[in-house]
């Protein structure tokens, strides 16, 4: 049976906004307004949201709403901590990076409303431009009157995210939305920073258009980190029915997004991070601070026997990863257990006679008393070829 939306709730808002804020999309673009979008279309210069808010938000804003309710209330499910934040003192937290006019905020507020509607929920927005922020507040000072069951906490600030930092593990969720795309030289920096604010079982939510180039590399630096990553494209059925919700919204729109959350143990994504560093960098204390003392690791099952204990281990790292040059490896798939982490492996290196591609899955086994791995298990294909010099 296919299931249903109610699209309602969101309506409702979307049009609150538009009588408030929007009184000229009724009547197409502003001329201001096409003027921003033929910039944004034909230029690379950072658009100065501070000059442009308003004409931004009169193009952009129900498009980014119906870009977010779509993944929101087709392809997320209701976090945990926001059903635990009924019953406790401690609220669903969310960071939102590059928060613009509030698009992609008040679909997440609409959203959680509609789904867990006692739901206690703190938001930080957090952006570079005062003038977009001052349109945040006004936009979700609008509508929160609708949330009449729901208390949500929100904050504003004004900050570039390159020079603030939020507090260690202080988020549930840290959302993004077309913002990696402009900030094509801190995307490292910016998932680098997701990652700090994460609690354990935290979400990372990405919004850009389909076309944008940031994906590859935003998916490779979220599993590198150890995150399991989620690459999600729009269908075109629900879009569809988006478009019958929004004067501004149009089936032509194709977001795309990546949802990619940590394991309910932080810490065992940042063991799988370190392992693969150790091997990047051919480093035998990185490789050593990783496993227990009486560590297995069997990496050519069925063929040989498994070596044991870490000095075995580190043998091991000096004969083969010490010798190898050019080392290009990469975390592709990870999965999470109570006590175990499953992993797919790609990449490349040098050794002296020959160029390896090595494709493969580790299997790590973690003793929760010491935080370590106390067994790993590899399965891997190589394919060598001869340097030609």
């Amino acid at each position: 049976m296919q299931r249903t939306h109610d699209y309602t709730p969101y309506t409702e808002v979307a049009q609150l906004i538009e009588a408030r804020f929007l009184p000229s999309s009724s009547n197409g673009l502003s001329q201001s307004a096409q003027a921003l979008q033929q910039k944004i279309l034909t230029s690379s210069v950072d658009i100065d949201y501070d000059i442009y808010a308003t004409e931004f938000m009169e193009r952009y804003w129900l498009r980014n709403f119906w870009k977010a309710v779509y993944f929101f209330e087709h392809e997320y499910h209701v976090p945990s901590a926001v059903k635990e934040s009924v019953f406790s003192d401690e609220p669903f937290r969310v960071l939102v990076f590059g928060a613009g006019s509030a698009a992609d905020t008040l679909a997440l507020m609409t959203w959680i409303n509609k789904h867990v509607p006692c739901a206690n929920v703190s938001i930080t927005l957090v952006d570079r431009s005062r003038r977009q922020l001052t349109f945040a507040r006004r936009v979700i000072e609008t509508a929160q009157p609708y949330f009449t069951s729901t208390t949500f906490s929100v904050s504003y600030v004004h900050a570039e995210l390159a020079h603030w930092q939020p507090k260690a593990r202080s988020a549930d969720m840290v959302l993004m939305s077309h913002l990696l795309t402009e900030n094509p030289d801190t995307v490292s920096y910016l998932l680098h920073l997701s990652y700090l604010a994460l609690k354990s079982s935290g979400d990372v939510i990405i919004i850009e258009r389909e076309s944008d180039r940031v994906w590859d590399r935003a998916r490779s630096i979220l599993s590198n980190l150890g995150l399991s990553v989620y690459n999600i494209g729009t269908k075109k059925e629900p879009l569809e029915e988006l478009s019958r919700e929004g004067s501004q919204t149009s089936t032509t729109m194709s977001p795309q997004y990546v949802h990619a959350k940590l394991p309910e143990q932080k810490y065992f994504a940042s063991l799988l991070a370190r392992y693969f560093k150790s091997w990047r960098h051919q480093s035998v204390d990185l490789v050593s601070d990783v496993f227990t003392d009486h560590a297995t690791y069997d990496d050519k099952p069925g063929v040989k026997a498994p070596m044991r204990g870490k000095r075995a281990i580190q043998h091991y790292w000096v004969e083969n990863p010490l010798q190898q040059t050019n080392i290009q490896m990469e975390i592709q798939q990870v999965a999470y257990g109570p006590h175990q982490i499953m992993c797919m492996f790609g990449g490349d290196f040098d050794t002296p006679e020959h160029h390896v591609h090595i494709q493969g899955a580790m299997y790590f086994f973690i003793d929760q008393y010491t935080e370590k791995f106390d067994r790993l298990v590899e399965n891997y294909k190589t394919k060598k070829t001869v340097h030609r010099y």
